[in-house]
């Protein structure tokens, strides 16, 4: 029914999906063209599920997706797995598929699999296979004909463990149109009318007459595709439904780069001028072994034919020599798309499996070899892909316009926050600025106070309110209204020990509250408890001092504490370091972060990455949720965050920013 073409052909594809609220049954569809082999392959499938049910539920249409998920998951993977696409590809694809049924239906107890209908199908290099299991058929328009292609490839009843048990396979010809479609369809219209709609000049015009046929029909969902295959000279190109194009074809394309072209002409010229120099050392050979050169024009003939066939062979090397490089070139640039395509497809298949550490080192791969890739266009399409697959792992959120409440003046690089305001440190110069929610107005306040006295500062609340450390290892408790600090006594900390301290972080409020002080000298986080007016003494959190917090840059506590490094993160619980966590993959990654934060039954952890633009969210075990990146991240140096209202304060260089998250 289907025969061979030797050219390859274009695909056009249009799709039908129409649902509504009320449908009485679930539909789903797929299609995807992928890069094998420098070939496209396009995949197909198309879903439905029962016809009987009086009110689909958001349990059972969850169920339905998670099914179609695998199904096509399976199929796909398959595929991107395949080392060649051969006559038995679509064959195994079908095995894989059909165990991850399998496998979903028993751990499910899918019920329902016996009103699964369903087609899947692929076509690559012209060759179409197709499945189908129900009642869902594929059909062949070629010329005035229509051809049921899945004719008794569905098993009734279906089995559980082998739900696509046949398929039919051949060859597309130019201006064929294939449609694969579940029997919902074909119960609202007749094999009469489909040929009429199939016989429409244009791709569009044949959809839109389906859709037009069935459109009011509000209980039931359609699924179907409809594909022209065309000739590359035909009109595909231009389709305004989705096009499926090949990505790279070694050796293709039309055009040549000018330096390829003059490369071409040069080699040709060096290859003739090596046929005259044979001739002419042949020449010169045969006259100095006959002898015939006495007369002094004799010599200057012969002196000259020697110096022409010298040139000659000077030119044949050169030749010989820019033909091998040349080869070369080429070699490596094949070589380099063969290496980035392999890479791509791994990444999506191990996209599957959310295993992103290794998408990152495969995206880190294919960066480095796409700038061997000379051909531009060649390089766009793969640079196209890379960047699609790297955005679906670096998860970014771009931050357009975050509100800028405030500039404070002595550009702080620390932010404490109280319910009224807050209160911006520059550590260097013991400067102090506050921003009073409630007015909206900053002001510099304890301009008389020694500067640099002051070195660190948190918010208790309770009778203390803000407390600030001071260099000879005593708190003094702040009071905004009044613009005055009452120092605390005695020392909470010994001097030598706090001019190492970098970071306060707190743990609950008032009485309850626990300060806890980061000393990147001793290698020690401190914990200080907190009384009616006055704070004890610290008392050493960690089991162990450890060195490496001279290296740190921020801390965060919710019961853990957290420490942040430039390019890591570190946790740890009841004084020791939890060695099993770490942050998931960050493209690109972290080398210079900056302050973290999160709070008690906080859902994130808070990353600021001045270098990037961005701010890091990660999940308490590490997984990363978002990147916030906004061209007003410039200058970052501290942040606070509302989870509950959903709102981040962050600082950037002297300005108070506001982002509001979705």
């Amino acid at each position: 029914m289907l025969t061979a073409n030797r050219r390859d052909l274009k695909t056009k594809v249009g799709q039908i999906f129409l649902t509504h609220q009320k449908d009485k049954n679930f539909t789903s569809i797929y299609e995807e063209a992928l890069s094998k082999q420098g070939q496209t392959l396009e995949l197909f499938a198309v879903i439905d599920i029962g016809d009987t049910i009086a009110d689909l539920n958001r349990a059972e249409r969850s169920d339905y997706e998670k099914f179609a998920q695998n199904l096509i998951v399976a199929f796909k993977k398959a595929y991107i797995q395949a080392v060649q696409i051969d006559q038995n590809s679509f064959e195994k694809a079908l095995a894989t598929a059909n165990s991850a049924v399998a496998r979903f239906a028993q751990k499910n107890k899918a019920h329902w699999y016996n009103k699964l209908n369903a087609v899947v199908a692929a076509l690559y290099k012209n060759q179409f296979s197709l499945s189908a299991t129900g009642n869902a058929q594929g059909y062949l328009n070629r010329g005035k004909e229509l051809s049921l292609l899945s004719e008794g490839l569905a098993e009734n009843p279906a089995r559980l463990i082998k739900i696509f048990s046949n398929y039919s396979s051949g060859r597309l010809a130019n201006r064929d149109r294939v449609i694969i479609s579940t029997n919902q369809l074909f119960n609202y219209l007749s094999l009469p009318r489909l040929r009429e709609f199939l016989a429409e000049d244009t791709l569009e015009e044949t959809c839109q007459e389906i859709i037009s046929a069935v459109k009011d029909i509000k209980t039931t969902g359609f699924a179907a595709f409809i594909f022209d295959v065309l000739s590359p000279s035909g009109q595909a190109a231009s389709a305004s439904l989705a096009a499926a194009e090949a990505v790279y074809v070694p050796g293709g394309g039309t055009r040549q780069k000018t330096a390829e072209v003059i490369m071409s002409v040069l080699l040709a010229v060096l290859k003739y001028i090596w046929q005259i120099a044979k001739m002419a050392g042949t020449f010169v050979f045969n006259l100095v072994r006959r002898g015939r050169y006495t007369s002094r024009g004799q010599k200057k003939l012969l002196f000259a034919v020697i110096g022409i066939v010298a040139a000659l062979l000077l030119g044949s090397i050169i030749y010989g020599y820019a033909k091998k490089n040349s080869a070369k070139k080429q070699v490596e640039a094949t070589s380099a798309i063969a290496q980035i395509e392999e890479k791509l497809n791994e990444a999506e298949a191990t996209l599957i499996y959310n295993d992103e550490n290794r998408i990152a080192e495969l995206l880190a791969e294919i960066e480095k070899f796409l700038p061997q890739v000379k051909n531009q266009s060649d390089r766009q399409k793969l640079s196209d892909r890379w960047t699609a697959l790297k955005n679906k792992v670096s998860k970014q959120v771009i931050i357009d316009n975050p509100t800028v409440l405030t500039q404070f003046p002595n550009v702080p690089g620390e932010l404490i926050h109280s319910p009224g305001g807050f209160v911006g440190l520059n550590r260097s110069s013991g400067t102090l600025a506050f921003y009073d929610f409630t007015s909206g107005e900053t002001r510099q306040i304890l301009q008389n106070e020694s500067p640099g006295n002051i070195i660190a500062g948190a918010y208790i609340g309770g009778d203390l309110g803000f407390v600030l450390l001071t260099r000879d290892g005593s708190f003094a408790t702040l009071n905004t209204r009044d613009n005055t600090i009452t120092r605390l006594a005695p020392p909470s900390l010994e001097s030598t020990v706090a001019g190492g301290v970098a970071m306060l972080a707190t743990l609950g409020d008032g009485q309850l509250a626990r300060i806890y002080a980061l000393d990147k000298t001793s290698g020690q986080i401190w914990r200080l408890r907190v009384g009616d007016s006055n704070i004890d003494r610290g008392e050493g959190w960690l089991k162990t001092a450890d060195p490496a917090l001279s290296q740190s840059v921020g801390m965060a506590v919710d019961g853990n504490i957290y420490v942040q490094y430039p390019d890591a993160t570190e946790r740890y619980f009841n004084g020791l370091k939890q060695v099993a966590f770490k942050l998931g993959v960050i493209i690109p990654p972290l080398r210079k972060a900056g302050k973290i934060y999160t709070a008690a039954n906080y859902q994130f952890l808070y990353v600021l990455d001045s270098e990037n633009k961005r701010i890091l969210l990660f999940d308490k075990q590490g997984g990363l949720q978002q990147q916030l990146v906004s061209e007003k991240f410039r200058d970052l140096s501290d942040i606070y965050v509302d989870e509950p209202n959903k709102i981040i304060y962050a600082l950037s260089g002297s300005e108070l920013l506001q982002i509001s998250l979705k």
